[in-house]
Formats: structure tokens, sequence, C-alpha cells
């Protein structure tokens, strides 16, 4: 190796070489959530994987913390992966139902025959038959269920044949508590692996007690390291770019300091791949492209159980999509206030409204994605992510004092009747936008010039500035759903009238601004 190289790596990007040697001849460490992974893959695409792991032979090797972590979540990654199925089909005939409610309000309003209509709505039943029909036939040849696997685990019986004598030790009791100290020491200034998991509630160490029992194996056995992990974080990979690198160089320095040997870190795919070639394994494309599709692994240390009310689950999905939509909507409004591409401040306010599309993005799906068992008819369970549900909760809790005022107001207006009613609901809706767009204006002069003291270093004239700023944001956000739950009222009082061109281009614009004042 150059000696420009040298003392540089996980800084630049190894060679196949290097990754297809440590297949050949490395120490090879599988992660809990390649474990898990064969309760995802097909019956196929998991006989291959574990022929590959048995033509490793004695240089295949798990950490203690590895079993242990796969043992607590084999169950739950079974129940988990069946319950996707009933999930996609359930939204699905969501997706269907609205789909075709709004081509049939759309033929309706167009006085269009029903042979027409027919060939509208034709297709799209018959698209979603087929898609929820090949979903069936996917679900029906899984082979595994939570029962199954509870009572007799065909992957456990595979696995304890191949890994009898290739398992690691646990660690002594005081052994454990004084790295349990360390790694919090560790995870406090930010030292790999482990400390983006310092948040959670049990098992914030899993990752560190992995790497240091890696670490006194090959101290024993003075032979180079490949982990193979699907563990895309920060803290075990270095990205650039949004590339994977490789390994943390302060990883592989820390190996080569402790045990004097290589470290190298690659993902599942990439395994197969290299082992197909090098250990002249069976690897079909198939199961290479399962391995690729993987997602995340949350273990139940992560994942935080609720009960709902069915109609509850409904309203918090309601009030997700709502906030999506308000943020996409101011993300609209600052987009159109950026004068130029050198308005910094403008392009600024962007950014950070792109980045709160992004996370209202993320939530509805986490929320629409997480597992979830039905108690009875009106009640199920849930599993999601703390730091998501305490994000999503807030945004709830605001949705309802929205919900509740603009009830109490619309009770009021139905004193009146429905012409006043559309006139007052039309008023209130202008005035609500005159206090929107006072709001917004109000919060980006507030944080420029929370930005430009903290740019100089000085003290603000606000007290407690960035509380006032999270709360005129909320504030604002509130008044945004009262926008949009108003309008949606106006749009159901309001008399139906002709479909001329220039109604549907209104319509356009409502679907396009859900703030649009259907009066314009």
């Amino acid at each position: 190796m150059s000696s420009f190289l040298t003392g540089f790596e996980g800084l630049w990007r190894r060679p196949a070489t290097d990754y297809e040697n440590g297949v050949k001849s490395y120490l090879v460490v599988i992660d809990t959530n390649v474990l898990l992974e064969l309760y995802r893959f097909t019956s196929d695409a998991r006989d291959e994987l574990l022929q590959v792991l048995g033509r490793l032979e004695d240089r295949l090797w798990i950490p203690h913390q590895v079993a242990s972590e796969y043992y607590a979540n084999r169950v739950d990654v079974v129940k988990d992966h069946v319950a996707q199925y009933a999930l996609v089909r359930k939204t699905l005939d969501e997706f269907q139902n609205k789909t075709l409610q709004e081509l049939n309000t759309f033929a309706n309003r167009c006085s269009m025959p029903r042979t027409e209509k027919e060939k509208l709505t034709a297709p799209i039943e018959s698209a979603f038959k087929k898609a929820i029909t090949r979903i069936r036939e996917h679900e029906n040849a899984f082979d595994l269920s939570r029962e199954r696997v509870a009572s007799d685990d065909p992957v456990l019986a595979d696995l304890a044949r191949l890994l009898d004598g290739k398992t690691g030790t646990p660690f002594a009791a005081e052994d454990a508590k004084s790295l349990i100290e360390q790694y919090k020491t560790r995870a406090e200034s930010e030292i790999p692996p482990g400390y983006k998991d310092a948040g959670k509630k049990e098992n914030a160490h899993g990752d560190f007690f992995v790497w240091e029992q890696i670490i006194r194996e090959v101290q024993e056995r003075k032979i180079p390291v490949l982990l193979v992990t699907n563990d895309a974080k920060e803290d075990w990979v270095k990205k650039e770019a949004g590339l994977i690198i490789g390994a943390r160089p302060e990883l592989v320095a820390e190996m080569r300091q402790r045990a004097g040997v290589d470290f190298l870190i690659t993902q599942l795919a990439g395994f197969l791949n290299i082992a197909r070639e090098q250990l002249g394994a069976s690897v079909s494309a198939s199961t290479v492209a399962q391995a690729e599709n993987v997602q995340p692994v949350h273990s139940n240390a992560d994942l935080l159980p609720l009960k709902f009310r069915t109609d509850t689950h409904e309203e918090i999905s309601i009030a997700l999509t709502e906030h999506l939509q308000r943020s996409e909507f101011h993300k609209r409004n600052i987009m159109g206030s950026v004068k130029a591409p050198g308005d910094r401040e403008g392009l600024k306010d962007l950014s950070n409204a792109e980045q709160r599309v992004k996370r209202a993005e993320h939530l509805l799906h986490a929320w629409e994605t997480a597992p979830l068992d039905a108690l009875s008819t009106t009640r199920l369970t849930l599993r999601i992510n703390e730091r998501e549900w305490e994000s999503i909760r807030t945004i709830y809790h605001a949705w309802k004092r929205s919900s509740r005022n603009s009830r109490n107001w619309i009770r009021h207006s139905r004193t009146l009747d429905t012409s006043n009613e559309i006139a007052a609901l039309k008023n209130r809706i202008i005035s609500l936008k005159e206090e929107y767009f006072d709001a917004t204006s109000a919060e980006s002069e507030l944080a420029r010039e929370l930005d430009d003291n903290d740019m100089h270093g000085e003290a603000s004239d606000i007290p407690d500035g960035r509380r006032v700023l999270i709360e005129s944001r909320r504030n604002r956000e509130i008044l945004g759903g009262e926008i949009a739950r108003l309008s949606e009222r106006l749009q159901i009082i309001s008399p139906q009238v002709d479909e001329s061109e220039v109604h549907l281009n209104q319509r356009r614009r409502i679907t396009e601004n859900p703030w649009h004042d259907a009066s314009e």
C-alpha cells in the first residue's frame, strides 16, 4: 500500500480487491440485522444465504450481543413482515375507493354517460384488483408465521447447526457494568460506534458491546475482520455525497491500535455478490435484489407499544396529512418570496421549509407503515419509534385544538341560512388568511433577527427569543389548519354550478393550494 494512503484508511474507498480478500480470508462477523433478514427472505433466498454462510466454515463468527439481540427480535420480525401484506392491501383498497370516488364525482358533474364513466373506472378497478391478487400470492407463498417461529422455528434450527462453536461468550457481570459506563463516556464524545443510539431507553450500548466483543475475539485470533451489516448509521460508516466510503476511520484506527489487524465493513448485498465469485456459492439475482431492498431494522427496544381506538388512529393520519399539506403550502409561499439567487436569507428560509416538508413526509410514512394489531373492531395496538411518536403527538394535539376551534365557529354559523353561512365562511377565511400571512412575515423577521444576533454574538432584545419563535410557528400552523378546514366546509355547502372551463381551472387551483379562496 502507498505510504500516502497508509494511516488514512476510512477516508478513501478501499478497492474491490480488498473486499474480495476479506470474503476469502478474513474473520467474517455477521450482525443481528443480517440474521433477522433470514425471516424476511423467500425460502429460496434464505437457503442461498445460509449456504454462503456455511462456506465460511471456521471464519464465520457472531458476538454474544448479536445472538442476544437476535433472540429478542426474531418472533416480532416475522410478525411485522406478515402484517405488511395486510397493511399494503388495506392501503390499496383505500386508494382505490378514493380514486373511484373522485372519478365518479367528476363523471357526474360532467353529465357523463354511464358507458363513458365505465371506460374511466374499469381500468382502475382492474389494475388494483391485479395488484391486490399478486400481493395475496406473495403472502400465500411466504412459508413462515409467528406461530411457526414461536413453536418450531426452521431458521433457528439452521442457525443452531451453522453457528455451533462460532458464537462468542457474554461479558462477566462486573465487566459489563464497567463497559456500560465506558459506553456512556464514549457516546458523550460521539466516539463510534453506538453514539447514535444514546437516546434509547434500552440496549443503547448494544452496538458498542458488539464492537468490544469483536475486538476481544480478534485480539486472540490475530486475524483481520469483515463485518457484514445493514446498519448504515454514521457511527458505523463514513459517507461522502450520500455514498458509503467504508468503515469509520476511528473504527479502523482503534482496531489496528488494539488488535493490530485490518477492519472492513460491507452490506449484505455486496457480500453476496462477492461470495458468488470468490466462494463459488450459488447466489441468484433475486436473492441479491432482496438483500438490496432491506429496510432499517428497529429492535423491540426502539419501538413504543401504544393502544388506540381505531377512530383515533384515523384522526392522527388525517392530522399528519394536513400537517404535510401545510408544510408544502408554507414552502410554496417561501419559494414565491425568494427575490433572486443571491437572496441568502430567502434561500435559508426555503431550505428550512424543505426540511420541514421532508420531516412531515417522514412522520406520515412512519405512522402509516408502523406495525399494528387489531385488538377488537374498535381498538388496536401499534408500535412506533419513541422520538417519532413525540413529534406525531405534538402535531395531533395541535390539530385537535384547531379542529375544536373550527367546530365551535361552524356550530355558531349554522344559525344563519346557507347563503349567509357561505358569505360568513368566505369572510372568515379571508380574515384568517390575513392573520396567517402577517404571522408568517413576523415569524420570518423574528428568525432573521435571532440569526443576526447569533452571528454577531449579540444578546437578543427579545426575552426567550427561540421559545417565542417556536410558539409563533405553532400558532401559525394552527391558523393554517383552520383555513384548510373552513375551506373544506365551504366546498361542501357551496351550491353546485355548471362545470365551465373557468370552474375546472378553479378546482385545479384548489387541489394545488388547499388554502385557495373559493370566492376568488
